[in-house]
């Protein structure tokens, strides 16, 4: 239970590290370590702030998408197939809910272009040594990496614009 210090007009939370990865990353299928939702929401704008700024580029804590998300966690869908989205394509759902600059989407672009080099190196050394395919290992790495693969090849993705992807994943 949070610590509560009672001021003129709100309550200030001092929050356990329970609550603080609470609010980065959910239940867990457990319990809250809230009162209950109200005093989890109060607790989410109290320190909003401070978590957004510990965030990674392309991601969101629990509770954005819990009380800030313009629509439901889980509501969204590939355009191309109508399955619900994986929590790896965080980055992709933000750019199609508008909630990413172009210095966050700068950032998410390096971050694919470096773990994209990454399983190519790897799916190569599999390929090689193991003599599965490189291209099933290639898409297998890009997966285990967050790296979507549902979206343009990664040497023409600084020519795509920010528009068409939110056109593409809405």
């Amino acid at each position: 239970m949070p610590t509560r210090k009672r001021g003129i007009s709100r309550i200030i939370f001092e929050l356990t590290d329970a609550q603080r990865l609470e609010l980065v990353l959910g239940t867990g299928g457990g319990g809250s370590h809230f009162e209950d939702d109200e005093e989890c929401e109060a607790a989410w704008q109290q320190h909003r702030a401070v978590l957004l700024e510990e965030s990674r580029p392309g991601t969101r804590p629990w509770a954005w998408w819990r009380y800030e998300c313009p629509r439901p966690w889980g509501s969204f869908v590939w355009a191309s197939s109508g399955e619900p989205c994986k929590p790896v394509h965080e980055a992709i759902e933000l750019v199609a809910l508008g909630a990413v600059d172009d210095t966050e989407m700068a950032a998410i672009e390096a971050s694919w272009a470096k773990q994209d080099a990454q399983a190519h190196a790897e799916a190569a050394l599999a390929a090689r040594v193991n003599g599965v395919s490189f291209t099933a290992a290639l898409e297998c790495n890009r997966q285990l990496r967050g790296v979507p693969t549902d979206r343009p090849v990664l040497a023409d993705y600084p020519a795509v614009s920010k528009q068409s992807i939110r056109e593409r994943f809405q």
